[in-house]
């Protein structure tokens, strides 16, 4: 299943891999560092992939960063189910740091949930996208090396 979704997107090539890094951004739970890596071997130029995947991905966690903006503490604890201190404790911690936790947002699992409690919390956004982007640039730079070395 999982290889019948990367081979789905490989064949697009570069729109495929701003497909799924977008969707990897977002809150679908879809990775898109395989996808690099077939396309990384396909010799695409690294240059390329690493601004289309960036690109991709920070669209998708923007689209996050959205999504949280138009959020309620109420649909946290009621749809969600998560006791209000938890919520609390969790958006004292990142509105601690603010705008800097958008570096975390390329984290698995974790990545999403900042993106959206950044939007909710009205982090500056132009603060937010750069440092978004520089994240999830040197996400696929580490990839990139990797692969580099590797090969």
């Amino acid at each position: 299943m999982i290889n019948d979704i990367i081979n789905y997107f490989a064949q697009f090539g570069l729109t495929g891999l701003f497909t799924a890094s977008f969707l990897a951004g977002s809150v679908l739970p879809l990775g898109s560092e395989v996808l690099y890596t077939i396309l990384y071997f396909k010799d695409i130029d690294p240059w390329l992939l690493l601004i289309v995947a960036s690109t991709g991905n920070w669209l998708g966690s923007m689209t996050n960063y959205w999504i949280g903006t138009h959020g309620k503490w109420q649909w946290i604890t009621k749809y969600l189910k998560v006791p209000q201190k938890k919520v609390e404790k969790h958006f004292t911690y990142i509105h601690k740091y603010d705008y800097y936790m958008a570096l975390l947002c390329w984290l698995p699992i974790i990545g999403t949930p900042i993106a959206i409690a950044l939007g909710f919390l009205r982090s500056d956004v132009k603060r937010v996208t750069v440092l978004m982007f520089v994240g999830k640039f040197l996400r696929y730079s580490v990839l990139s090396l990797l692969l580099y070395f590797y090969n």
